[in-house]
């Protein structure tokens, strides 16, 4: 069952990933990068979007962060 949520690293990076905790660890599943767009004609007008994280990296079995 995926548990979708939002993680912000130390980094200050923004992921959106499937998330797990087991036995003091965090096991990441699928994760993409949060990322703002702003209108240079207009910077008013924001917009979101999502881009690969660590996109050389093979991330099929996800990844585990102490």
């Amino acid at each position: 069952m995926a548990n979708i949520q939002v993680v912000r690293l130390i980094s200050g990076e923004e992921l959106l990933c499937d998330l797990a905790y087991n036995n003091g660890e965090y096991e990441i599943k699928n994760p993409v990068r949060i990322v703002m767009n702003v209108n240079k004609t207009n910077p008013s007008q924001v917009s979101f979007g999502f881009v690969d994280w660590l996109p050389y990296a093979d991330l099929k079995h996800g990844i585990t962060i102490k």
